[in-house]
């Protein structure tokens, strides 16, 4: 018996051994190479670092049609750059005599269709069609060749295609390939008495360089504001699913519970008791659904305006409550409120004399100040000599902006108050009679669009890392020519 268990011990040593053995030479041996064609499940030891979801998600974002060549295959990557150069006559002349199928994959199942449809070839693709390649053909990346075009804004060959019996609801998804103003690029920022504009670094046709993410159709159309394309998909009966949960490619659905078990919805309720206070779960939860919408996305994308109007005379889905529409009200006139306090604490405290008179107060109260400039202030009520310092009149110049902003949507009458103090501004400020309601959703987008580029301009001054000779205030004559497609104008 003694013999047996000592057998057996030795025995589980050995296996132990052995497991801690494979574990060394596993560590070893863990420096993998990873291509876009890398199966996991057949290269031992990988799946401990990285899932096949994990690499497709990676091969996807840096596939380029544009750019990658045909590896290994001389042939078809001379075939390639014919396809590139959209000489019909010379593509066609290449199939016929080398005796090529029109819808031979280059690589990765890309075919010369999807070529001709990404480079916006409008010619070559009509006469592939007439060969009769494979209009609804995909790759290994699940793009097709309308998903190629759209990708490019190639309206003629969208045209094409759709007229050929592609439909828009083929379009699983798009790769984002162009480049469109946004946060990331603002460039500079020119301020006028009645408008301010915003100037990007690039404006909406300029290519992705690397890292492609996956876009629903309806998402890449209106970040990328390509009305075109968009009016022709509505028009032929396709309706957008109007909520989006974004990841390496956008998930889209008819319905926010699609996204969240009923258990998630009531986990996130009760870690949002601050916010449930004021506003109550159901006005809570329309927020929950509108910030997946896209016309939430719609307030961050620059000329948003033609987009909204499409989407309201299709009656998209996905707009905000009436509820919404109130609260956003009470918002927007608390923000002008403060504005109007802090642009009169201003003037009194830094423009009027030390020790003001009371006939100079009683002016101060009876004049509006919203709409007045700075040169405007400082001659009806600088004659003291007192200035703003560099600092001061930035502030100054924001809440007259503010000023300006807000109160196109939710200005108040407030000289009717007949303030004569500022602590009587101020307590019009705290006032929580703030009644009004918000049109429509139209107005609405407008408003919370405003707000964005206001963020857009704070966060420019404030934290970007540009040169300091690059990111100051900028005073322009109100004649100076009109802007170009890469600048965005607040009014």
């Amino acid at each position: 018996m003694k013999k047996v268990f000592k057998f057996l011990a030795i025995l589980i040593i050995l296996l132990v051994a052995k497991l801690l053995y494979n574990e060394y030479k596993l560590n070893q041996t863990s420096h993998f190479t990873i291509t876009s064609d890398t199966n996991v499940s057949a290269i031992p030891g990988l799946s401990k670092y990285v899932t096949q979801e994990e690499v497709d998600s990676f091969s996807f974002r840096y596939w380029d049609i544009d750019v990658n060549e045909v590896r290994n295959n001389p042939f078809m990557e001379n075939f390639r750059q014919i396809l590139k150069s959209k000489d019909t006559a010379n593509i066609l002349l290449f199939i016929k005599d080398n005796n090529i199928s029109v819808d031979t994959p280059l690589h990765y199942g890309v075919t010369p269709l999807m070529y001709s449809s990404f480079y916006n070839d409008e010619n070559t693709t009509r006469e592939l069609i007439k060969l009769g390649a494979d209009i609804h053909k995909k790759d290994k990346y699940g793009l097709s060749p309308m998903a190629y075009a759209i990708s490019m804004n190639c309206v003629g060959v969208v045209k094409d295609l759709f007229e050929h019996g592609v439909r828009f609801e083929e379009v699983d998804f798009v790769q984002g390939y162009l480049l469109s103003p946004g946060n990331s690029s603002l460039k500079d920022v020119k301020f006028y008495d009645d408008r301010t504009e915003l100037v990007y670094e690039y404006n909406w046709y300029q290519k992705v360089a690397k890292g492609k993410a996956g876009f629903s159709l309806f998402d890449y159309l209106l970040q990328h504001n390509l009305i075109e394309i968009a009016r022709m998909a509505l028009e032929s009966g396709y309706r957008p699913l109007p909520y989006c949960n974004y990841g390496d490619i956008a998930e889209c659905a008819n319905s926010y519970y699609d996204f969240y078990s009923s258990e998630e919805i009531d986990r996130m309720i009760e870690n949002e008791s601050t916010s449930i206070k004021y506003m109550g779960v159901e006005l809570f939860m329309d927020y929950q659904f509108y910030s997946f919408s896209l016309y939430r996305r719609m307030e961050k994308v620059p000329n948003h305006e033609k987009m909204l109007d499409l989407f309201l005379e299709y009656n998209i889905a996905g707009q905000p409550s009436k509820g919404m529409l109130e609260y956003e009200m009470k918002i927007c006139i608390g923000d002008f409120r403060y504005a109007v306090m802090f642009k009169y604490d201003m003037i009194y405290f830094n423009i009027l004399d030390k020790n003001p008179k009371e006939d100079e107060i009683k002016k101060l109260y009876s004049t509006d100040v919203a709409k007045m400039n700075y040169e405007e202030i400082l001659k009806e009520f600088g004659k003291s000599g007192r200035r703003l310092d560099n600092k001061q009149l930035e502030d100054f110049n924001f809440y007259t902006r503010a000023i300006r902003d807000f109160g196109n949507f939710c200005g108040e009458d407030y000289m009717s108050l007949n303030f004569s103090s500022i602590a009587d501004i101020f307590e019009w400020r705290r006032s929580k009679d703030r009644k009004g309601i918000f049109k429509g959703t139209k107005e609405f987008v407008n408003y919370r669009h405003m707000k964005e580029n206001r963020m857009q301009i704070f966060n420019f001054f404030e934290y970007d890392d540009k040169p300091t000779d690059s990111n100051e205030s900028v005073y322009v004559d109100r004649n100076e020519t009109k802007p170009s497609s890469n600048i965005i104008i607040m009014r």
